[in-house]
């Protein structure tokens, strides 16, 4: 029973987190918003010490430490540049006409 009702509050934390993040206007679901967050989570052990495991409380306050906004933007780009359902392969990649700009470059372009 206990281990429902801490599924259920870490989704209705998650939900929270997803309208902070505004993740609905850039087109991601709850479902990709929250698998993003498990992923990073796990990839840094919600930033504790090797070898702990974080608790609920630990990976909500890590989770709302990152930058939720450029997250769930970073993440729709990232579904967007891939195809549903197919996996990416750079036989199939379509070459792109002109070379990227990247982000730095264009930060301090302007400046």
């Amino acid at each position: 029973m206990q281990h429902r009702l801490l599924k259920r509050c870490r989704l209705s934390a998650i939900e929270e987190l997803w309208r902070t993040a505004a993740a609905e206007s850039c087109g991601l679901s709850l479902g990709e918003f929250s698998a993003a967050l498990i992923s990073i989570g796990e990839k840094v052990n919600h930033g504790q010490p090797p070898g702990s495991m974080a608790d609920a409380a630990e990976q909500i306050s890590f989770f709302r430490s990152l930058h939720l906004n450029e997250l769930a933007l970073a993440q729709a780009c990232a579904l967007a540049a891939r195809p549903r359902g197919r996996s990416f392969s750079p036989d199939t990649a379509v070459p792109s006409p002109r070379p990227p700009i990247s982000i730095h470059r264009l930060r301090f372009a302007r400046a």
